[in-house]
């Protein structure tokens, strides 16, 4: 992926997050996020609605991490170009 982006140039910001990062934090320890420790490994509960699809609170919890990502992000400024 390195290379792909290193032909990448002029106003190009790329931001990486991972919801494996995230989920994996959520699971080996729930109570930090303001779970309880059994909800890890519920099928349906309230980290998970059906085994898959995460709950509306664990959706807050994504975008509150998504919303950190992109406020610690630095942003190229514009540059006046002679042209």
């Amino acid at each position: 992926m390195k290379r792909t982006l290193n032909g990448l140039t002029g106003w190009t910001t790329v931001l990486m997050w991972s919801s494996w990062k995230l989920f994996s934090q959520l699971l080996a320890d729930p109570v930090a996020f303001g779970f309880k420790e059994e909800e890890a490994t519920k099928a349906e509960g309230d980290i998970f609605l059906d085994g898959l699809h995460p709950t509306s609170r664990v959706h807050r919890i994504i975008a509150q991490d998504m919303l950190s990502l992109l406020e610690s992000a630095t942003f190229p400024t514009e540059e006046k170009s002679g042209a």
